[in-house]
């Protein structure tokens, strides 16, 4: 196999990515580095990541370039598309700590100073470490324009690519999230409630369903309407609404 030639910007990365574990306490050696160079070398380095398809950089989740690549979100090297982090890399709120060490610990402490367990305050941490990466910024570099913008496209992607339960978590986390960096003086502006209007959101999910199959279930809503008790419909709409979705 013939060997690739080296490249400054992969190298500048390589170099960064070693000093990052490094200064983490974390093993460091050519066992770690040269995958990681190979990895980069082959995809036309950091920039090359952003031409990938959506699945071909789902695909790393399940290889052992993963770590390298939720290094470089954290660190700001590659800007994720929010579909990505929708669908995977859980892991990059615990890479996101050791590489913002001062700032993780800021945040910890401002947490627990306004009442956030620990447990809570690492989820926030977790959604922010998302936010900040989609905004292209460091977490203590948040402002509050692009944590709202980030925080809206986040939680588009999970509405379109994951779980609504997954929607409901994000929008919990980034409440609790949005307070504790008002606290440590990041974004400016009280925090407040991301409770979407329910009826916006029910007209928002079915325009997305396919028109016939919509019109047949929402019409199968509207005869039940008839027969059925009225406390008993949101449940029917609303699992209709989801096994179309």
């Amino acid at each position: 196999m013939a060997r690739l030639a080296r490249d400054s910007e992969v190298e500048a990365v390589i170099a960064a990515y070693r000093a990052d574990l490094t200064a983490a306490g974390h093993f460091a050696e050519n066992e770690v580095t040269s995958p990681a160079r190979a990895f980069l070398l082959r995809i036309g380095g950091p920039s090359g990541w952003s031409r990938l398809s959506l699945e071909q950089q789902l695909a790393v989740c399940e290889a052992r370039e993963s770590a390298l690549v939720t290094w470089m979100i954290a660190a700001g090297h590659i800007k994720p598309r929010p579909a990505f982090l929708a669908r995977g890399y859980q892991r990059l709120g615990k890479v996101a700590a050791w590489v913002h060490p001062d700032f993780h610990q800021r945040f910890m402490q401002v947490a627990a100073s306004i009442g956030f367990t620990a447990k809570v305050a690492e989820l926030q941490w977790w959604a922010v470490a998302k936010v900040a990466a989609v905004a292209g910024v460091a977490p203590g570099k948040l402002t509050r324009a692009k944590f709202d913008a980030a925080s809206r496209e986040l939680i588009d992607a999970v509405q379109r690519h994951g779980a609504r339960s997954g929607q409901i978590t994000l929008r919990t986390r980034l409440y609790g999230a949005e307070a504790t960096l008002y606290h440590a003086g990041v974004i400016d502006g009280a925090p407040r409630k991301r409770a979407p209007n329910q009826a916006a959101l029910r007209q928002q999910e079915w325009a997305s369903v396919p028109g016939r199959l919509a019109e047949t279930l929402q019409g199968y809503v509207e005869q039940m309407r008839v027969a059925l008790r009225p406390n008993s419909m949101p449940h029917i709409e609303r699992t209709l609404r989801e096994f179309a979705l």
